[in-house]
């Protein structure tokens, strides 16, 4: 953190955290919960932990005597073995997301009788490498049936359950 002035202030922040699958389950969300159904093609995916890296810059200012305070900041959060609940309500694994976002906030007296507490947060939240999915190819003739890794199709598009706005 560094005050240029005494009404102002620029920080900079970088965290981590690593979170187990049912780890949150308590605070009743089930988005990195282990799966009970047969469907999980890798029983090892399942276990992994949920890496989350988080980046920060930001100013604040104090105006007209400390009346009104103003909150600017940038971030990003990459999540490594991203999971989510889907629409059947079961968990799906992302891939590595990225959620890149703007937030203002203001808050204080501006006039006499009349206080302001508000923000703004803009999102843009994208699944950046959804992994790859196995397509078997049926034997045909003489050749043999065969296996292929394609990249997800959902590389590249938002994040469910992310608001924008």
């Amino acid at each position: 953190m560094f005050k240029p002035t005494k009404e102002t202030s620029l920080y900079a922040s970088y965290a981590t955290a690593a979170t187990p699958p049912n780890s949150l389950l308590g605070e009743g969300r089930e988005d990195n919960a282990l799966p009970t159904t047969s469907a999980t093609a890798n029983v090892l995916d399942s276990l992994k932990v949920q890496k989350t890296k988080s980046y920060e810059v930001g100013a604040k200012a104090s105006l007209f005597g400390e009346k009104l305070a103003l909150g600017l900041a940038v971030f990003q959060t990459d999540i490594a073995n991203a999971r989510v609940t889907d629409a059947n309500n079961n968990i799906a694994y992302l891939g590595s997301t990225r959620i890149r976002g703007v937030e203002l906030t203001a808050s204080g007296t501006v006039l006499p009788g009349w206080t302001v507490f508000g923000g703004y947060t803009f999102l843009d939240a994208k699944i950046v490498d959804g992994g790859f999915t196995a397509l078997t190819v049926a034997a045909n003739g003489a050749a043999k049936a065969t296996t292929v890794l394609v990249p997800s199709v959902n590389t590249g598009k938002d994040v469910p359950q992310t608001a924008r706005n």
